[in-house]
């Protein structure tokens, strides 16, 4: 009998070797050429003034470099707090928190905010999301527990559905979309999504991943997204 150390690593071989095959193996290379596939609207990796704020701001005494672990229980810093001051004003907010990246703030509001039911029962708040919705959505209303209903990409008389179909259920309901959808450029009805929101007693989470620095109030030194713009 083949020994079990063995017999895995031949699967594992074998596994490989079908990606090779597949061309689903995938390898890391540097960047050339034009940049249409990354989330870098406003080219701040390559700004020269942004390289030299940073390299004067690791001058401070007071910087800790790194957070050393979880904020909450080690790593919270003063300038953390004031780069989110900053955010916040930036996006006309009351207050910001900063996630490594956008698929972790995605999982971790979602799954913050949305909850299940009791263990065992059919409750739980209920998430209305957008077929096209990112799959950081996707994973924070799974990781969430709560119920999910899907409506046709940017179909408002679909979410109406929904919503009517749902509206004697007491449970939280909350409304997901992307405010700009990075794949094909569509840019969500907004304005109605609020009006139905409103209308079923509904929150609403809006995703600015694509919009953020691109659309605001500018006049004002604001570049919060589509959400800001479309503000009264």
């Amino acid at each position: 009998m083949e020994p079990v150390k063995e017999r895995s690593h031949n699967l594992l071989r074998s596994r490989l070797e079908k990606a090779e095959r597949t061309h689903t193996r995938r390898v890391l290379s540097p960047r050339t050429g034009l940049d249409f596939c990354s989330n870098d609207y406003l080219a701040f990796s390559e700004d020269e003034e942004l390289r030299l704020r940073i390299l004067e701001e690791l001058k401070r005494p007071d910087l800790q470099l790194g957070s050393t672990g979880s904020r909450l229980i080690r790593g919270n810093s003063e300038i953390f707090e004031e780069v989110e001051a900053e955010l916040a004003r930036f996006c006309g907010r009351e207050a910001a928190l900063i996630y490594a990246s956008g698929y972790q703030a995605n999982v971790g509001l979602l799954s913050a905010i949305a909850q299940s039911g009791i263990s065992g029962g059919s409750g739980g708040d209920l998430v209305f999301s957008d077929e096209l919705n990112h799959a950081s959505i996707i994973d924070g209303i799974r990781l969430s527990g709560a119920r999910k209903k899907i409506y046709r990409h940017l179909d408002m008389a679909d979410l109406r559905t929904l919503l009517i179909e749902n509206q004697n259920d007491d449970a939280l309901k909350i409304i997901v979309t992307e405010s700009l959808f990075s794949m094909d450029g569509h840019h969500a009805p907004l304005e109605k999504i609020v009006q139905l929101a409103e209308e079923f007693s509904a929150s609403v989470i809006v995703d600015e991943a694509h919009a953020t620095g691109l659309w605001g109030r500018f006049d004002s030194g604001q570049a919060g997204g589509l959400v800001q713009e479309k503000r009264p």
